[in-house]
């Protein structure tokens, strides 16, 4: 509530007051009472004013930190001394650090290697977000904080490879080392892979108590990580839903596709081959699609199913595993094959299969993993392959996706030809994180940043996400209410002690547009609801 006053000081200067509820004043210079209306005196959650002394002022200024070191730099008060912005890791800077308040967060996704391709999209996602969030917060100076006298916060993401390759010279673990160690970073969206995400959490972003929260690793040993909790609070996070799920959606489809088969084949037992990268994603899978997964009436893992089951599995960066895996499924010959990995299976093993096999080509089952720009190429390449190509992404189409992407996105960064996994979750990963922020000033811990995720979480009002909703939400989040924040991946209801979401999940297929270029379609009129544990709808990719 608003409310205007006229006044006159000796000088017969007329001055105009403006108390506004959030903030408090008072006209007595003497009496600061709250609320009192009269001369603009602003109050801090501990009962002092804004004029009085305290206020944290640190030792030298980013500017000074640049001219310092002679590249951009900025003053880290845990440290207390300056730090490079970039590194030999981490060369991408979004946003900047002209201003002492500016909040760094880290990010350790792929720029380099078999990923790049994906990487940019999902890295360009957060960077629209961290825009977004500057250019709507531009009138308080950023972020604002439960602290009515201090200045609001523009956000900067450093951005750090997360590829991890000694023949290149690539380092995930000394690019995370960077952001929290030499940038007192507390906040990392990351990492990529899940065995990735693993290594960097283990040895470098938990020993530094720092927060992470991935928009692309779904491997359930991430659930109960050791040491993901510490001192009460999870400190591992992700905006996607664990594969202990998907590997039942996985399962669920691979029955579909097995009645369709046997529509065609005589109704004969069906042979299924299930390739998977010796990590904690391809294992996880692995692992519970052999659990879970019925074939030809019986478990997957079945003695019965013994000549009807292929099970191979390779090491990351492994050529010679990967050329063994195409030529072991060129002699088995399986009508259905599971890959259960990433870039690598699609370069690595389909194309290389597909080159040599004549006849009797399979149907590729994908998780989120194979599903990249990559497997687009492949498809351009092989025109027979996209009409056997189907997939289970994490999430469903939203209104929110849309607007994210055809609104947004390919007006920032031009080309990409639809949502790609990941991408949508990045941005909502940025977006939650900015929340998290407004619920403290001063410096935030990785702790900090997990507390204000919680309170993103089951309760109102729902805010989504985006610049429209935000300057209520952050309102919302500095007086300590909370938000029910729902993202363009979905609606992303935490359990605060796992630092995950249940969610829903599309059936995808490759469908070709009016110029002739395949492209992800996920309106396919099918999806898992993790709420009715079932599929929903039926698949049509005509």
């Amino acid at each position: 509530m608003r409310s205007n006053r006229l006044s006159t000081t000796g000088a017969g200067l007329v001055v105009l007051v403006v108390c506004v509820a959030s903030t408090h004043c008072s006209d007595d210079p003497v009496d600061t009472k709250p609320k009192d209306a009269g001369a603009d005196v602003r109050f801090r959650p501990d009962g002092s004013t804004c004029g009085d002394a305290g206020a944290p002022v640190q030792a030298k200024s980013n500017a000074q930190c640049t001219t310092e070191l002679g590249e951009t730099a900025v003053f880290v008060a845990a440290k207390g001394a300056c730090a490079k912005i970039k590194a030999a890791d981490c060369a991408l800077v979004e946003g900047t650090v002209d201003s002492d308040r500016t909040l760094l967060i880290g990010a350790t996704l792929p720029t380099t290697g078999d990923d790049a391709a994906s990487g940019v999209l999902i890295i360009n996602s957060a960077r629209l977000a961290i825009r977004e969030l500057n250019n709507a917060t531009k009138t308080t100076g950023g972020i604002t904080s439960p602290d009515k006298c201090a200045a609001g916060r523009p956000l900067a993401l450093v951005v750090c490879d997360s590829e991890d390759d000694t023949a290149t010279g690539h380092d995930r673990k000394r690019g995370a080392t960077h952001l929290v160690s030499d940038l007192g970073i507390t906040a990392v969206v990351g990492g990529y892979t899940s065995g990735g995400t693993v290594e960097i959490t283990t040895n470098v972003t938990l020993p530094a108590k720092a927060l992470t929260i991935s928009p692309t690793s779904t491997a359930p040993t991430l659930t109960d990580l050791p040491g993901a909790t510490v001192d009460g609070v999870r400190l591992v996070w992700r905006t996607t839903p664990s594969d202990a799920l998907q590997s039942l959606v996985l399962a669920l489809q691979l029955q579909e596709l097995e009645k369709q088969i046997r529509l065609t084949n005589g109704n004969v037992d069906i042979k299924l081959g299930v390739v998977s990268k010796l990590d904690p994603y391809g294992q996880g899978l692995r692992n519970a699609l052999k659990a879970a997964g019925q074939l030809n009436g019986k478990p997957v893992s079945d003695p019965a199913n013994a000549a009807n089951f292929v099970d191979l599995t390779y090491n990351e960066g492994s050529a010679t595993d990967l050329a063994a895996a195409a030529t072991t499924l060129g002699t088995a010959r399986p009508d259905v094959v599971l890959l259960a990995g990433t870039t690598e299976t699609i370069t690595g093993i389909v194309v290389p299969y597909e080159s040599v096999v004549a006849n009797k080509k399979p149907t590729y089952l994908t998780p989120d993993g194979p599903r990249t720009p990559e497997l687009l190429t492949a498809i351009k390449a092989n025109a027979s392959l996209r009409t056997r190509v189907r997939g289970v992404v994490p999430g469903v189409p939203t209104s929110l996706a849309d607007s994210f992407f055809n609104d947004r996105y390919k007006v920032a960064f031009p080309g990409a030809s639809g949502i790609s996994y990941g991408m949508a979750e990045a941005y909502d990963a940025i977006y939650l994180l900015a929340y998290a922020a407004a619920t403290k000033d001063g410096l935030l811990t990785g702790a900090d940043f997990a507390k204000g995720l919680a309170k993103t979480a089951g309760v109102t009002p729902r805010i989504d996400v985006g610049p429209v909703g935000l300057a209520q939400g952050l309102q919302l989040m500095n007086e300590g209410r909370g938000i029910n924040f729902n993202g363009a991946s979905g609606s992303l209801d935490f359990d605060v002690s796992k630092g995950e979401a249940p969610g829903d999940y599309t059936i995808y297929c490759v469908k070709l547009d009016g110029a002739g270029e395949p492209f992800f379609f996920d309106a396919t009129g099918q999806t898992y609801s993790a709420e009715q544990k079932k599929l929903v709808g039926t698949f049509n990719c005509n």
